[in-house]
């Protein structure tokens, strides 16, 4: 875990306590300034969600919604988990364990795995290439618009590619809000895509997603709960007596699986 608080905890500390203290000294009346208008540069706030995802063992449920420019809708719900790797803050490999309807996707040091629920018998594997986890289950899995797989275990430590559907994003500076939760706010042009993300200050963590994508063809919102942090209940499960498979197709997960 973070050996010290997040950058934009410590800013938002800071700022909270402005109004009063300003208003102490105040000689006659007179507005304090906005406090929401503080601005943070992007490179800060992205070090602080690589470092929060790969340093803290965390769970997040999501619910991810895409619509289409004629109305299409199509909404899933997932479950992720981060386990920190050996000396995570000096670059040692962090695991994720994600559940995908009755999918599960996790990643050792060299592979990523699948098993269906559905499927007891089999497995899936395959391997990762340069250690990039993220790039291997980008390559495997159909498109996840989950930044959180990149942010914990891709390699790009600016974040062009938030999602497979949001690429060459460069970021904007972002600002801090103080409110019950303060949270700091994002947002990024790229490849015929925008791209806002909004964290939550106090953990570094993602609160909510929203892009277009495909120059306006698909809207993507992704919106997570709450943080559990520590240990959480969601694990890889075992393979073995299992048979691996050379295709993710060849688990059948059911059509829909996940969506309502």
């Amino acid at each position: 875990m973070h050996v010290t608080r997040p950058i934009i905890v410590i800013f938002a500390a800071c700022v909270a306590i402005l109004p009063a203290a300003l208003a102490a000294v105040a000689a006659q009346p007179t507005p304090a300034p906005d406090p929401g208008a503080l601005s943070l540069p992007s490179g800060m706030i992205l070090n602080d969600l690589r470092g929060s995802y790969r340093e803290t063992a965390f769970e997040q449920n999501l619910t991810i919604t895409v619509k289409t420019r004629e109305g299409d809708k199509r909404t899933a719900d997932a479950r992720i988990r981060g386990v920190p790797g050996p000396d995570a803050s000096l670059g040692g490999s962090a695991k994720l364990v994600m559940q995908l309807g009755d999918l599960v996707v996790w990643n050792t040091d060299s592979a990523i795995r699948a098993v269906n629920s559905k499927q007891p018998t089999l497995y899936f594997e395959a391997p990762i290439k340069d250690g990039d986890a993220a790039k291997a289950i980008a390559e495997a899995l159909p498109p996840l618009p989950i930044p959180q797989i990149p942010l914990t275990l891709g390699k790009d430590t600016e974040l062009k590619d938030p999602t497979p559907y949001t690429t060459g994003v460069k970021w904007n500076d972002g600002s801090l809000a103080i409110e019950a939760t303060p949270r700091a706010i994002m947002s990024g042009k790229g490849d015929q895509c925008e791209v806002t993300l909004t964290i939550d200050a106090q953990h570094s963590l993602i609160r909510e997603m929203k892009a277009t994508a495909r120059d306006g063809e698909l809207e993507i919102r992704m919106t997570c709960t709450e943080p559990r942090l520590g240990d959480a209940p969601l694990a890889p499960p075992s393979i073995e007596g299992r048979t691996k498979v050379e295709r993710l197709t060849d688990l059948t997960p059911p059509d829909g699986a996940g969506e309502r």
